[in-house]
């Protein structure tokens, strides 16, 4: 493979996360107010949508059980007819308002962090969870405006120019008792009166930002926050980059690793409809080399770890069709331990594939196909591996042969051979 002109080659990879399209008339246009009281107030929504070719609005499952109206400006009528509204000249403009009361859309929600999770005085949600949206929808601009008190990627008051159909990927939106602390990479946005285990997250970010160079750039707004139940974590980012961590109950380890896990997330590129083994099994995978980097766990303990992750994985079906658990997650890790370990023989590494891919700007604020980032990772390590190995083993199916890896990755862990080891590569 000729490895020339790669600015341009990025451009164009990064560039074409988005299926092309005739240009669609239309847009959808929406107004949020935040309550200053979520435990008791609601959240109010002025939407407008012109040329978007239905008259049929829905909202989420979990919130449009509880929305008693839908007022019309102009005076139609909205009609409700099962788990819709029909609004006939929507299909062409029409400016819809509604409440949402905050206590209601939570419970229904049943402290889902996709949904909306409540926090001792305060709720976070993605923005998405709030809005009513056409159906069946339309590739149009989706601007998102907040208004109130509130913590957000967004911005205030900001207009920011979505694309409808990657709403649901949009920034967390968290209200009522919040603090925000600014950090030079962005901003820890602490969620509810509860205490939540910040310098945990903060030893995170930073053993993150060490592993992936173009991480602080993205200024993600990070909330923390703590239910008492498990540590958990999840990112939204094609609105601006957000992080959402629930440290919970559990001891210091388990907590740095879901930080560690989500923050690998903003690294990699958002695949819409297909690629979570990809997004998930570099997260599996890199959480465990940056604890391994920074001491808590050793060279052997790395190891180990990664082949009973391995035992798990069934490799039944190739990983780009893969649907359960096991492959997503395990799969998704052994088959980055598998490209790290072929570009590392060659002295490169998947994690400076991946920073020079993020240069170029290949992060979780853009939507990518999983073949063109794969292509974008052989641009970038100047190796033919990233794509070759999508080719045969993600989609060809091709069985990786495990006693073969875990040789190659003992010797490399024992002897300190690797990317780090090897000067003057170009």
């Amino acid at each position: 493979m000729a490895h020339r002109g790669l600015i341009a080659l990025t451009a164009l990879l990064v560039g074409c996360g988005h299926p092309p399209r005739a240009p669609l008339p239309g847009k959808w246009v929406y107004d949020v107010t935040f309550p200053d009281d979520p435990e008791n107030g609601t959240v109010a929504v002025v939407a407008t949508f012109e040329q978007v070719g239905t008259g049929t609005l829905r909202f989420r499952n979990e919130v449009g059980r509880d929305v008693r109206s839908v007022t019309v400006q102009g005076g139609e009528t909205a009609l409700r007819q099962g788990d819709a509204w029909v609004v006939p000249t929507c299909a062409s403009r029409c400016t819809v308002s509604y409440t949402l009361s905050v206590r209601r859309v939570v419970e229904a929600c049943h402290d889902d962090l996709g949904c909306a999770v409540g926090v001792d005085g305060a709720v976070i949600a993605p923005v998405t969870t709030w809005l009513v949206r056409p159906s069946p929808k339309r590739d149009v601009p989706a601007l998102v405006r907040l208004h109130g008190a509130f913590e957000s990627g967004l911005g205030r008051g900001k207009a920011d120019p979505l694309r409808s159909i990657d709403l649901d990927e949009g920034s967390y939106v968290a209200f009522g008792a919040t603090h925000a602390e600014s950090r030079v990479s962005g901003a820890l946005v602490r969620v509810g009166r509860t205490a939540a285990d910040s310098e945990t997250v903060d030893a995170a970010w930073a053993g993150a930002t060490s592993m992936f160079k173009h991480l602080s750039p993205l200024r993600p707004r990070v909330f923390v926050f703590n239910t008492n139940g498990d540590s958990r974590g999840k990112v939204m980012a094609l609105s601006g980059a957000s992080v959402a961590l629930d440290t919970g109950k559990d001891d210091d380890a388990d907590r740095e690793r879901v930080a560690l896990h989500e923050f690998t997330h903003l690294a990699v590129p958002t695949f819409r409809g297909e690629g979570r083994w990809v997004g998930e099994g570099f997260a599996v995978y890199f959480e465990a080399r940056m604890r391994a980097a920074n001491g808590s766990l050793s060279r052997a303990a790395f190891v180990e770890h990664l082949r009973s992750l391995a035992r798990t994985v069934p490799q039944r079906v190739p990983l780009a069709v893969a649907e359960d658990e096991d492959s997503i997650y395990g799969g998704g890790a052994l088959f980055a331990l598998l490209l790290d370990v072929e570009l590392r023989t060659h002295c490169r590494s998947l994690s400076d594939a991946v920073n020079v891919a993020m240069r170029h700007g290949a992060n979780a604020t853009r939507v990518m196909r999983v073949r063109d980032y794969f292509a974008l990772l052989s641009v970038a390590s100047r190796s033919d591996a990233p794509l070759d190995l999508f080719q045969r083993v993600a989609v060809g199916g091709e069985r990786i042969d495990l006693d073969a890896l875990f040789l190659k990755l003992s010797s490399q862990e024992a002897l300190g051979t690797g990317a780090e080891h090897c000067a003057d590569v170009p």
